[in-house]
């Protein structure tokens, strides 16, 4: 079975668009046959789409019980939402693998950041202490986001550049499972062993869109293009597809 396919008219009216990437399953109340279903398109004019679904064991499908489009209006859109992460608390967290400039004079750059999305509101969440309710992650730096892996620990995230040149770098949030602050760290060291965790200057608008800047001046570990980090349940250890 597919589930849904580009051109397909959603229930609120929209087609969902083409380049799909990162899709992440959210259970309802831990359910395997009951959830949300998040659906990145890595368009230049990206998307996410949450649909409703259920799985219908009489006819052995999923049915999708409802469908949206997410309305990133009120944080200037968004651009090639490539992969992304769902977190231990229910929500889905989206990124942008496209950088620009600041078009709304809002000081933040208006893509280049990773996004949380409330998968039932279908919306983006608002952040503690953000310029208009809805904002996008500053906290965590700006850069071509790949994806987003979550430590058990709900405050630290570890993310990589999808660039040339590219770095890996990890979050500190200041509360568990609240992004909205938080320490930016880049990693400078081996590839493949030990190395130190540089903390970058991350408090200003001006600071959290200088990431790439500021990696590239502490002399950070390149790493070209990474694809994905995860964190092994075997052995703690985060490893890079690059």
């Amino acid at each position: 079975q597919y589930i849904i396919e580009h051109g397909d008219v959603m229930h609120d009216g929209n087609i969902i668009p083409d380049r799909f990437d990162f899709t992440g399953y959210i259970p309802i109340n831990g359910s395997s046959t009951n959830g949300h279903l998040s659906i990145n398109s890595e368009d230049w004019v990206g998307d996410v789409s949450i649909l409703d679904i259920h799985f219908y064991e009489v006819a052995n499908k999923w049915i999708i019980d409802d469908s949206a489009d997410i309305d990133f209006s009120g944080v200037t859109g968004t651009s090639k939402n490539c992969s992304g992460a769902v977190t231990p608390w229910g929500t889905v967290i989206s990124c942008e693998e496209n950088t620009s400039n600041d078009s709304d004079d809002n000081g933040y750059k208006d893509f280049g950041w990773a996004i949380e999305i409330d998968p039932v509101t279908k919306t983006v969440i608002d952040q503690p202490g953000g310029l208009s309710g809805a904002d996008k992650l500053w906290a965590m730096g700006n850069f071509k986001h790949e994806n987003v892996a979550i430590h058990p620990n709900l405050r630290t995230m570890y993310m990589g550049a999808d660039s040339d040149p590219g770095y890996v770098y990890k979050f500190v949030a200041d509360n568990p499972g609240d992004l909205s602050s938080g320490d930016l760290y880049v990693y400078k060291g081996s590839k493949n062993g030990g190395g130190n965790w540089l903390q970058l200057d991350n408090d200003t608008p001006n600071e959290q869109n200088s990431t790439l800047y500021w990696s590239d001046q502490f002399g950070a570990t390149v790493f070209n293009g990474v694809e994905d980090l995860e964190i092994s349940p075997i052995d703690g250890k985060v490893y890079v597809a690059v």
